[in-house]
């Protein structure tokens, strides 16, 4: 039950309130430019533009 109500919190939460804090070992492993460290528009953009291929 309350892992329930944990998951639909967390999927309605309007995504701006999120971040991703600094992490310099996920970035020298994946790059500055990776989807997975991006936020916000430009994520959603990279994201997309990787979808298309």
């Amino acid at each position: 039950m309350a892992s329930t109500l944990i998951q639909q919190a967390l999927f309605s939460c309007d995504t701006k309130e999120f971040y991703t804090p600094g992490n310099d070992l996920a970035e020298i492993l994946l790059g500055e430019q990776s989807v997975l460290l991006l936020e916000g528009d430009l994520h959603r953009r990279e994201r997309k533009l990787s979808m298309d291929n």
